[in-house]
C-alpha cells in the first residue's frame, strides 16, 4: 500500500468524524434551544467587575461555553472557586482542552449537566448568557435555590419578571452582541 493512499484514508476520516461531530453539535444546541455564542473578549474585564468578586466566592456560569469567563476570572481572583456547567458538545470539548492545559491552581470545576439539574445553593455569583425564553424558565430555580446576596449578572437578556438593580451599557462595536449587562440580586 501506498504510505499518500494511508495518509488520504485518515485524513477522510478525520473530516468524516469532525463533520459528523460538529452536524450532531449544531443539531444538540438548537434542540436545547442554547446555542454556543460566546461573549466577546473586549466586555469581559467589564463581566469581572460587575460580578465584584471577593475571595472565597464561588463562581457560576450556566451554559460556560469555553469557559472564557470563568478562565479570566480565575487568572484575576485566584482563591475564587469557579464551576462552569455545559451540556453541548463541541463548546464542552474545547473548555475540556482548555482546563486540561491549564496550571492547577488556576483549573475551573466543569459539571457536564443541564444547569437545571444542578444545585446551585453554593453560588456567591452567576454569570449567564441565554435567551429570555431560557431565562424565564431558570427565574424560579434561581429564586428557591440561591441565598440571600447572590448576585446574578446577565449579558444582553433580562429576566422578564424580576426587576434588575443595576444595568451596564457596554461600549461594544459586535453586531448586536454583548451590549448589556443586567445585575440581579436575590
Amino acid at each position: 500500500m501506498n504510505i499518500l493512499f494511508i495518509i488520504e484514508i485518515i485524513l477522510l476520516l478525520g473530516l468524516l468524524i469532525f463533520f459528523v461531530f460538529f452536524t450532531y453539535s449544531l443539531y444538540f444546541s438548537f434542540r436545547i434551544k442554547v446555542p454556543f455564542v460566546p461573549v466577546s473578549k473586549k466586555i469581559i474585564s467589564k463581566i469581572i467587575t460587575n460580578l465584584k468578586l471577593e475571595d472565597g466566592q464561588t463562581l457560576y456560569d450556566l451554559g460556560c461555553g469555553d469557559g472564557r469567563v470563568l478562565f479570566d476570572c480565575k487568572k484575576e481572583f485566584k482563591n475564587i472557586n469557579c464551576v462552569g456547567v455545559e451540556i453541548a458538545p463541541t463548546p464542552l470539548l474545547l473548555l475540556r482542552i482548555k482546563n486540561f492545559f491549564t496550571k492547577k491552581d488556576k483549573k475551573i470545576k466543569i459539571i457536564d449537566k443541564n444547569f437545571f439539574e444542578i444545585d446551585l445553593k453554593e453560588a456567591d455569583r452567576i454569570f449567564v448568557y441565554l435567551f429570555p425564553e431560557i431565562m424565564d424558565k431558570l427565574l424560579p430555580k434561581l429564586e428557591k435555590e440561591l441565598k440571600s446576596g447572590t448576585l446574578v449578572v446577565s449579558c444582553d437578556f433580562q429576566f422578564s419578571s424580576k426587576n434588575y438593580r443595576e444595568k451596564v451599557i457596554l461600549k461594544n462595536s459586535n453586531s448586536g452582541l454583548c451590549k448589556n449587562l443586567y445585575i440581579y440580586e436575590f
